[in-house]
Formats: C-alpha cells, structure tokens, sequence
C-alpha cells in the first residue's frame, strides 16, 4: 500500500529544501522505496530524471521524499547517490537578480549567470520563492 502523503518540512515551520533527480538516466529513474530501509517493498513506478522533490527527511544517504514536479510516486524513499554517482542533487532557492528567481541546482550556484539559461532549456521548471 501507499505511504501516507507526509507533512511537508515548510509546513512545520523548518527550512524547505527541494531535490532534482538526476540520475536513473536509460532506466527509467530512480528506484523509490515504500520505506527507509533498502529492504522494504519498491514500487513499480521510478522517480524519473529532472523530477523536483521537497525533503521530508534525510538519514544517512536516504530521502524521504514529496513530489513536487515531474514523474514517480508522489512520497517514498530513494538513495541520494550510488557509488560515487549522484542520484539527486540538493537545489538553491535563492532568487537573485543574477538567476532571475530561479531554482539552480547546488552544482550550478558558482555559475549563476547560466541559471536563466539553464530554466529556459527546460530543464528545471521556474518556480520563484
């Protein structure tokens, strides 16, 4: 059975912090978990590459997840990286003038001046805070 849609960490009151699948790429995303452990249940649907979701909870390398945007169950636990190969990538919501109010992805926070053209390629949708 599906996991009860949790309450999400803005609601508490906590810092909201939002992911972007990046991996999964030729497997149709990323395997998402009913539960923590890497033993419990997997869905059949997979959290597809360039999905946002909102961190419910960390521990170790292991997100519990909302789906915000994009394909895959709407709660669940994934890993954050395999190997040495991230999965997903933490992304800033920090609206600058230089990034147009964009969401960039942590990988891209030294380079904002691409941010606008990095959201115009689709790649990530345009959400201001």
């Amino acid at each position: 059975p599906p996991l009860p849609t949790p309450t999400s960490w803005f609601a508490m009151g906590g810092p909201e912090k939002i992911w972007e699948v990046v991996g999964g790429e030729g497997k149709g995303g990323i395997l998402v978990r009913e539960g923590r452990k890497t033993s419990s249940a997997q869905y059949d649907q997979r959290l597809v590459r360039g999905a946002l979701v909102r961190q419910v909870a960390l521990e170790d390398a292991r997100l519990h997840y909302e789906l915000l945007s994009g394909k895959g169950p709407q709660t669940g636990w994934v890993s954050i990286r395999l190997s040495d190969k991230p999965l997903l990538v933490l992304v800033d919501r920090d609206a600058s003038a230089a990034d147009g109010g964009v969401m960039v992805p942590a990988l891209l926070r030294p380079h904002r001046d691409v941010a606008p053209r990095f959201a115009a390629c689709g790649h990530l949708d345009a959400f201001k805070p």
